[in-house]
């Protein structure tokens, strides 16, 4: 595993609370144990099946969620991070495949489905530090314009795609000393010359 991820979760072990030990029987699988199970869980899209100790992780999951402890921890850990600037940013956007359920459910031309838009932006180590739900036809280059807006502080550099591509930005980043890191489209070139 990687050592982000691992000093990562072994943050996270440290604000959990501990479970209960029981007087008579076995003693219970460790914490640290539990989360790395919900790693695997939710990165490479398990189900409970396949999980070690399934019947354990889900309760304390389960748990977790109820006390909205995982809601506290990653509010804490990005309050810390947005009190100074960055050196280096990644933003992206992903389309969460839905039904009609709620009006952020739009049709997406690019895949032809109905999905919510989750653009999520992290440090160089993987830890997340803001992330916004929009509709699903919204374009990359908008949302990116309004995760901005509400960015305190921004990063010295920034890693986008291509799909984020618009020159002005470019320029107004660079005259706030944030440099913009971006894969350009490639222009449509014509043939000159009269038609075969």
């Amino acid at each position: 595993m990687n050592s982000n991820i691992e000093s990562y979760l072994l943050a996270l072990a440290n604000f959990l609370p501990t479970r209960k030990i029981p007087t008579t029987g076995r003693s219970p699988i460790a914490k640290e144990i539990i989360l790395e199970e919900l790693y695997k869980l939710l990165k490479h899209n398990y189900t409970w099946r396949n999980v070690a100790h399934k019947t354990t992780c889900y309760k304390y999951f389960n748990e977790i969620k109820r006390r909205g402890l995982l809601k506290k921890f990653f509010t804490n850990l990005t309050s810390k991070l947005n009190s100074k600037r960055l050196s280096k940013t990644i933003v992206d956007s992903s389309d969460i495949v839905s039904y009609k359920t709620n009006s952020l459910v739009k049709y997406s031309g690019k895949y032809h489905n109905y999905c919510i838009k989750m653009t999520i932006e992290v440090t160089k180590g993987h830890i997340p530090v803001s992330f916004r739900l929009d509709c699903g036809n919204t374009s990359d280059s908008k949302i990116l314009d309004k995760l901005l807006s509400t960015n305190k502080k921004l990063p010295y550099e920034m890693y986008l795609d291509k799909g984020y591509e618009r020159y002005d930005r470019r320029r107004e980043l660079k005259k706030k000393n944030c440099q913009v890191r971006m894969e350009m489209k490639k222009a449509k070139s014509r043939k000159r010359g009269p038609r075969f």
